[in-house]
C-alpha cells in the first residue's frame, strides 16, 4: 500500500463526513444558483405582491415613580421616564422586490434618591436607523440590509458615553418542491466605543449554510438537517484577540411505522442521530485569565418546586439560539424556574442568564445544579444571590454566576425568589450561556476540537389478538459519545448496546448510555373493569465506571367506569432501585383516583395514596399517606366556585413525622357582561405553622372606552413571621382607536422585624398608527 493510501486510511471517518457535508453544501448552492437564476429573472415582474406597504409605527411614553419606606422612614425614591418611538416605511419596487426603512429610538431617564438623600442620575439614549431590501417568492427569498445603533449613557450625547453597533446581513433561502431546501446567510456585527484606548472593540463575522429535506415513501420516513457555521470574532483589546469557530451540526432521522393483521397489530421503529463537530482556534496575545465559551447541545426548561429531584427538563431550543433580546417565554417573576443546558462532558465554572433589555432588575437568588444523566438526582453546587450587569456586546442584561469548576453533562440554575417587574414589564429570560474560566500561560494559537455524537433507537410493538386482550412492548436506547472513535464505531456501538453493556475502551471516548424497556398487558376483565399489568426497566451506564444505575417498576392497575359520571382507578406499584448492582431503595405504593360528576356542572376529583419507602444504604424506613381533591361547580350562570383540599403525613423510622394540611377556595361572580369579581381564600398548616391568604380581584368595563382593575391580597405566615398586604390597580382609557392611556398604582406593606412599605405610581401613553 502506498504512503498516500496509508495516510488516507488513517483519516477519521468523522472528518471525512464533516468535509463531505461541507462540500455538498457548496455544490448544492452552485446547483441551485444555476437552476433558479432564469426562473427568478422571469418571475420578477409577474407575481402579485404579498406584503404591506406605507408608513406605520407607534410611540410610547411611560412614567413610573416608586417610594420605599421602613418604619415610616424613606430609604429610597426611584423615578423612571421612558420615551420610545418606532417608525417603519415599506414600499414595493416590483411585485417581487420591496424595500423597508425603519427608525427606532429610546430615551430613558432614571433618578434614584437613597436614605442619605444622595441622588444618582442615569441615562440611556438609543437611536437605530435601518434599511432592508427583500426579494420574495414562494420558492425562494433573498434579503439584505444594514442597521446602525447609536447608544449613549449620558444625557447630552457625548462621545465618552457613546457606543456604536454596526450590523450588516444577507440571507438567501431556497425551498423548491420535492427537492432539498437550502439557506445561506452572512452576518457581520461590529461593536465599539469612542474612548482612547477603546474598552469595547469587537467584530463578529458569521457565515452559515443550512440544508434540510424530508422524503416519504409508503411507511418509511427519511429526513436530514445539516448546518455549517464559520464564526470569526475579533477582540483586539482582549487577551484572546481573535477566535475562529468552525461548527457542523448534522441531524438525521429514519422511521418506519406499519399496521397489519387487519389493524390488530402495529410496529414502529425510529433511529435518529445528531453529529456535532466544533472546532475553536484562539489567537492569544498575552497571558492571563479568560472565559472560554463552551458548546451548548440543547436548551432545557421546566417549572418545578422540587429542583433536587430526578425531574427531567423539557427541550427549549430558544434558550441557545444566540438571540439575546428575544423572549423565551420564561419569566423571573415566577419562582422555581429551572433553566438549564446540556453540554459536552467538560469543566464549567460560569453560567450567564440573559433577559430582555428592559432595565436593571432586582437581585435573584440562584441555586446551581449539575448531573451526568437523566436518571440521577440533581446535585447542588452552590447558592448565589446576584445582581444583573449589562453586556454591551450582546446589548442585554445578564446574571453572571461563577462557581467552583464542575465536570458534568447537564447544568441548571433555579431562581428561588420572585422579583418584581421592571418598568411595568416582566423580566423575561432570553438566553443561557456557559463558560469555563481558565488561566492562560502561553501565547500564540490554541486549538480545541470537540466531536459529539448522540443517537437514539425507539422500537414499539402493539398487538390485540382479541377485542378484550392487548399487549404492548417498547424499547428505547440513547447513546451519547463525546470524542467518538469514529462515526461507524458509534453507530455500531448503539446497536450492540441494545443487548450488551460493552463500550469501546478508548482514552478520549466519553460515552453515556440510557436504556428504557418494558411491556404491558391490558385485559378487559368485565364490561365494568379493565386490568393492566406493566413492567419497565431503566438503565444508565457509561464507559468510565462512574455511572451504573438501574430500576425496575412493576404496576397493576384496575380501572372501572360503572357509571357515565364515575371513573375510578386503583394502582399497585413497586419500584426497586439499584446502584452498581446493589439494591439502593424500594418503594411500594397504593394509589386510588376517583373522578365523579356529582351533579350537573358539579365535578369532583379525589386522589388518595400510601407509600412505604425503605433505604438499604441508610437503613431507614418511611411511610407517606396523602389525600388530595378538588370540587368545582357552576352554582348559577353568574356564580362559579372551586374548592381544593389536601392532607399528607410522612413518618420515619426515627419516630419523626411531618403533617401538612392545605385548603383553597375560589369564588367568581359575574353580575354583568362587563364586570368580574373573584375572591380567593387559602390556608396551609405544616406541623402547626399556619400560612393564610385572602384576596379579591375586580375587573370592570363601565364604558366601552374605560377599563378598571383592582387586585388586593392579604397574607400571614407563621413559618417566618410575616404579614403582608399588596394592592394594585390600573385604569385604561381608550381615547381613540390608535391612542390609549394607562394609569397604574401599587402599594405593598410587609411586616417582619420591620415594617416595609412601597408605593408606586405610573402612567403609560401609547399611540399607534398605520
Amino acid at each position: 500500500m502506498s504512503e498516500r493510501a496509508k495516510r488516507i486510511q488513517q483519516i477519521p471517518y468523522s472528518q471525512i463526513l464533516y468535509a463531505l457535508c461541507s462540500l455538498l453544501l457548496a455544490l448544492g448552492f452552485s446547483l441551485y444558483a444555476l437552476c433558479f437564476t432564469l426562473y427568478a429573472l422571469g418571475s420578477l415582474f409577474f407575481c402579485t405582491p404579498a406584503f404591506a406597504e406605507g408608513l406605520s409605527g407607534w410611540a410610547n411614553l411611560n412614567y413610573i415613580t416608586t417610594e420605599q419606606k421602613e418604619d415610616s422612614e424613606t430609604i429610597s425614591k426611584e423615578r423612571s421616564f421612558y420615551r420610545n418611538l418606532y417608525l417603519t416605511f415599506e414600499r414595493p419596487l416590483t411585485p417581487l422586490i420591496s424595500y423597508q426603512l425603519y427608525l427606532r429610538t429610546n430615551w430613558s431617564d432614571f433618578r434614584l434618591t437613597d436614605a442619605d438623600n444622595r441622588v444618582t442620575n442615569t441615562y440611556q439614549r438609543a437611536i437605530e436607523p435601518a434599511f432592508d431590501i427583500f426579494l420574495r417568492n414562494p420558492m425562494y427569498d433573498f434579503s439584505t440590509g444594514y442597521r446602525r445603533m447609536e447608544q449613549w449613557t449620558t444625557a447630552s450625547l457625548q462621545n465618552e458615553g457613546r457606543r456604536t453597533t454596526d450590523f450588516m446581513y444577507s440571507r438567501l433561502n431556497i425551498t423548491p418542491r420535492e427537492l432539498p431546501s437550502l439557506s445561506l446567510q452572512i452576518d457581520r456585527q461590529k461593536n465599539f466605543d469612542y474612548l482612547s484606548p477603546r474598552r469595547i472593540d469587537i467584530t463578529d463575522t458569521r457565515f452559515t449554510g443550512n440544508s434540510w429535506y424530508q422524503y416519504l415513501y409508503k411507511d418509511l420516513n427519511l429526513s436530514y438537517n445539516f448546518t455549517y457555521t464559520h464564526d470569526i470574532v475579533e477582540t483586539p483589546s482582549e487577551i484572546i484577540e481573535k477566535t475562529k469557530n468552525y461548527n457542523f451540526n448534522g441531524i438525521y432521522n429514519i422511521s418506519y411505522n406499519r399496521a397489519f393483521w387487519a389493524g390488530k397489530a402495529n410496529i414502529s421503529a425510529n433511529y435518529q442521530g445528531n453529529y456535532v463537530r466544533d472546532k475553536n482556534r484562539f489567537s492569544i496575545k498575552e497571558e492571563g485569565t479568560a472565559s472560554l465559551e463552551r458548546l451548548r447541545l440543547q436548551g432545557l426548561y421546566i417549572n418545578d418546586p422540587t429542583p433536587d429531584d430526578m425531574t427531567s427538563l423539557n427541550p427549549q431550543p430558544s434558550l441557545i439560539n444566540n438571540q439575546y433580546t428575544d423572549s423565551t417565554g420564561i419569566t423571573l417573576n415566577t419562582s422555581f424556574q429551572n433553566i438549564g443546558t446540556q453540554v459536552e462532558l467538560r469543566s464549567i465554572s460560569k453560567i450567564s442568564i440573559y433577559y430582555r433589555n428592559n432595565g436593571v432588575a432586582d437581585p435573584v437568588t440562584w441555586r446551581i445544579y449539575h448531573r451526568n444523566n437523566n436518571l440521577e438526582n440533581w446535585s447542588l453546587i452552590t447558592t448565589l444571590t446576584v445582581s444583573p450587569t449589562f453586556d454591551s456586546v450582546n446589548n442585554a442584561y445578564r446574571y453572571e454566576l461563577t462557581f467552583p469548576s464542575k465536570i458534568a453533562s447537564f447544568f441548571k440554575v433555579v431562581n428561588v425568589n420572585i422579583i418584581p417587574p421592571v418598568a411595568g414589564s416582566n423580566v423575561e429570560v432570553s438566553e443561557i450561556n456557559v463558560f469555563d474560566i481558565e488561566t492562560i500561560t502561553e501565547t500564540g494559537t490554541l486549538t480545541e476540537v470537540n466531536n459529539f455524537f448522540n443517537q437514539g433507537v425507539n422500537l414499539t410493538a402493539n398487538v390485540r389478538p382479541i377485542q378484550k386482550l392487548g399487549f404492548s412492548l417498547n424499547y428505547f436506547i440513547n447513546r451519547s459519545d463525546q470524542n467518538p472513535v469514529s462515526i461507524w464505531n458509534s453507530i455500531g456501538g448503539i446497536f450492540s448496546n441494545i443487548a450488551s453493556k460493552s463500550i469501546n475502551d478508548n482514552d478520549r471516548l466519553i460515552s453515556n448510555v440510557l436504556r428504557i424497556y418494558g411491556g404491558s398487558a391490558e385485559w378487559l376483565t368485565h364490561r365494568l373493569l379493565t386490568t393492566t399489568l406493566r413492567f419497565q426497566r431503566n438503565e444508565a451506564f457509561d464507559n468510565r465506571a462512574e455511572t451504573d444505575f438501574s430500576s425496575n417498576t412493576y404496576s397493576l392497575t384496575f380501572n372501572s367506569v360503572p357509571l357515565p359520571t364515575l371513573d375510578a382507578n386503583l394502582s399497585l406499584i413497586r419500584n426497586d432501585n439499584y446502584n452498581f448492582g446493589e439494591k439502593d431503595n424500594t418503594n411500594n405504593s397504593v394509589l386510588l383516583s376517583i373522578v365523579a360528576k356529582l351533579y350537573k356542572d358539579v365535578n369532583m376529583v379525589t386522589d388518595m395514596g400510601y407509600t412505604r419507602s425503605k433505604s438499604y444504604t441508610l437503613d431507614t424506613k418511611s411511610d407517606t399517606t396523602s389525600i388530595r381533591g378538588s370540587i368545582d361547580a357552576n352554582l348559577t350562570q353568574k356564580l362559579y366556585a372551586s374548592l381544593i383540599y389536601g392532607f399528607s403525613r410522612t413518618s420515619s423510622s426515627d419516630n419523626t413525622s411531618i403533617d401538612t394540611t392545605e385548603g383553597q377556595t375560589i369564588i367568581t361572580y359575574r353580575p354583568g357582561r362587563f364586570i368580574n369579581i373573584t375572591g380567593t381564600l387559602r390556608a396551609m398548616d405544616i406541623d402547626g405553622d399556619t400560612t393564610t391568604s385572602e384576596g379579591i380581584l375586580i375587573d370592570w368595563l363601565p364604558l366601552p372606552t374605560l377599563r378598571l382593575n383592582l387586585n388586593y391580597l392579604h397574607s400571614n405566615s407563621e413559618i417566618e413571621p410575616t404579614m403582608s398586604d399588596i394592592l394594585s390597580t390600573y385604569l385604561i382609557w381608550y381615547i381613540t382607536k390608535f391612542l390609549d392611556l394607562q394609569i397604574t398604582y401599587s402599594y405593598t406593606r410587609e411586616e417582619r422585624e420591620q415594617v416595609e412599605k412601597i408605593h408606586s405610581v405610573g402612567a403609560n401613553l401609547n399611540c399607534r398608527f398605520w
